[in-house]
């Protein structure tokens, strides 16, 4: 008889759900481990034992008493259906923390779709800028003809970077110097 042999003998009529939620296991881990898809972890071992309060040596060996099966353990030093304050106001700090949480990522996801629209509309505005600039250029506009550079018609070389600034431009100062 195998360890998984003997605890599904310990739990007797108790579901693997029942099993689970006594534990504080997730239901797929105990039906692995029950039905010897996979080893018995260490932890799962030491908690079944103290849960169900088990002879380790019967559930590891085989040796020893074998304990009648129970339909729902005994509390125990380590389980018990009082909790204490601490752990109440951990449970309470904890529900507070996963609240905060969700509420952080709902702002963070709000945030990503902002972002996302800004970065599209940006692109939108950048290819009508190229699209207008070119449309001057194509015009031989000579507010945007390149610097030392005699332009040629239908030239589709200008880009904002190579433009002088326009007449009606901030600085204009610098503007009139530079025609000079």
């Amino acid at each position: 008889m195998s360890v998984s042999d003997r605890m599904r003998k310990t739990i007797g009529k108790l579901t693997q759900s029942e099993v689970a939620e006594l534990m504080g296991e997730k239901p797929t881990r105990v039906n692995s481990v029950l039905n010897g898809k996979q080893k018995v972890p260490e932890d799962f071992l030491i908690t079944f034992i103290k849960k169900f309060q088990v002879d380790a040596n019967w559930l590891l060996l085989g040796v020893g008493e074998t304990p009648k099966p129970v339909s729902k353990p005994e509390p125990t030093a380590y389980s018990s259906s009082k909790s204490c304050s601490k752990c109440e106001r951990l449970e309470e700090y904890l529900r507070d923390e996963r609240a905060e949480m969700r509420e952080m990522g709902k702002e963070l996801r709000e945030l990503g779709k902002e972002n996302r629209e800004l970065v599209k509309e940006n692109r939108d505005l950048g290819k009508e800028n190229m699209k207008l600039v070119r449309q001057l250029a194509s015009q031989n506009s000579p507010d945007l003809m390149p610097r030392n550079a005699k332009a040629s018609k239908g030239s589709s070389t200008y880009s904002p970077a190579h433009c002088r600034l326009p007449e009606d431009a901030r600085n204009k100062d610098k503007y009139e110097e530079r025609q000079e």
